[in-house]
């Protein structure tokens, strides 16, 4: 409720809960210091939009300016088509806030978007808004004093949680929990329910006010679009904003949630140390068991093309071992038949040193044993008998 009407949070790090509510800001200029924002700090500020003016270059020129309703604040911080998310510690995003004053009527939440802040929509001019498939949870006045609101279409195949604080404004007449009426004011019919601030059927109210108004305060109730196969979605306190339900597409269930995103972890370049991923995906895959819920697997392909390429690079790997046992095998051959040649290339040397050795011993003894017939002999220093000398070598 102050008077400010501009914010530079340039050097901010974090802003908390609904700090500037209900003041007049109709700007507000991010820093990349940004790391926590609290529950919808710009909750009931009139904010038209919280895109940027960039400049437009052309020809190393500034030709003009534009709006830009989708860019990164900080690590933690993103602005996307014109509403501001923060990453949450858990994984996912939370939408934190909804410019106010912006005058679409259809708005579609992110996908991965686990959780909306508090007011993030409210009194918003929307008539319509999509909740993703990711949704876990939706904050207290999400939508609240979005006056002009018709149909909320969720797509998460089990309901999110309505979270609720408490407000001294939930404690009236038209919102008490016992069944029957009182004078001429009527319960709303909750039977065997206890509520942490019961105390007697008078003072046991229903907390309750994440679409249009407080529970038992909405005149004309909204029309829920829900999957097909959803889950806790017509329960007492739906049918309290809701009184038109309408079966949309299937969701995906859990196990399929858990196939796409064990799919998603397979890299677009597939090695075999991402074989594991690839079984793992499969493995996922394999347990979804209806024909409804295969359909929704919309990267499916990307496993069929990670599981081919795991084979080929096995095959590949199998044939390169065995063209290294090869080439092994043909190494040693070449190895033992070197050694072979040489064994057999000196026996034969061997063998025909022999024979020439013996042949010319043959023509030697031959030779002098022809001498010796004619007579020539050598007689010994002492005067010995004589001796063919020749012969005998």
């Amino acid at each position: 409720n102050s008077a400010l009407t501009e914010l530079d949070l340039e050097s901010a790090t974090v802003i908390g809960d609904f700090a500037f509510r209900s003041a007049p800001v109709t700007k507000v200029t991010f820093g990349t210091a940004l790391e926590h924002l609290g529950e919808n700090p710009f909750a009931s500020c009139p904010i038209e939009t919280y895109a940027k003016i960039e400049d437009v270059i052309f020809n190393g020129k500034v030709v003009g300016t534009e709006k830009n309703a989708t860019y990164t604040v900080s690590e933690k911080v993103f602005v996307e088509d014109d509403a501001v998310y923060m990453i949450a510690p858990n994984g996912g995003y939370v939408l934190v806030s909804y410019p106010m004053a912006s005058e679409r009527t259809d708005f579609t939440v992110k996908e991965g978007t686990t959780r909306i802040s508090a007011m993030a929509f409210a009194g918003s001019e929307l008539m319509s808004a999509t909740l993703p498939v990711s949704l876990k949870s939706l904050g207290d006045k999400a939508f609240y004093g979005a006056e002009n609101l018709k149909m909320i279409t969720f797509l998460s195949y089990s309901a999110p949680d309505f979270e609720e604080e408490y407000d001294t404004q939930y404690a009236n007449y038209n919102n008490m929990a016992f069944t029957g009426r009182l004078g001429e004011y009527e319960g709303l019919g909750i039977i065997g329910y206890y509520m942490w601030n019961y105390t007697s059927s008078m003072s046991s109210f229903f907390f309750g006010a994440n679409f249009v108004d407080y529970i038992g305060h909405i005149e004309n109730k909204l029309v829920m679009v829900k999957p097909k196969n959803g889950v806790n979605y017509q329960t007492f306190i739906t049918e309290q904003y809701f009184n038109t339900f309408v079966d949309g597409s299937f969701a995906p269930t859990d196990v399929t949630l858990t196939a796409i995103s064990l799919i998603d972890l397979i890299p677009s370049f597939v090695t075999l140390s991402d074989e594991q991923t690839v079984v793992n995906a499969r493995k996922a895959y394999d347990k979804i068991s209806s024909a409804e819920q295969i359909a929704l697997v919309n990267n499916y392909q990307a496993l069929i093309e990670a599981e081919d390429a795991i084979e080929y690079l096995k095959a590949q790997e199998d044939r390169s071992s065995s063209d290294s046992s090869d080439q092994s095998s043909s190494s040693s051959a070449e190895e033992n038949a070197k050694h072979g040649n040489f064994f057999t290339d000196n026996l034969f040397g061997l063998i025909l040193a022999i024979v020439i050795a013996a042949a010319f011993a043959a023509y030697v003894v031959v030779t002098k044993k022809g001498k010796g017939a004619s007579g020539e002999q050598t007689a010994t220093d002492n005067g010995d008998q004589t001796e063919d000398k020749e012969s005998y070598y």
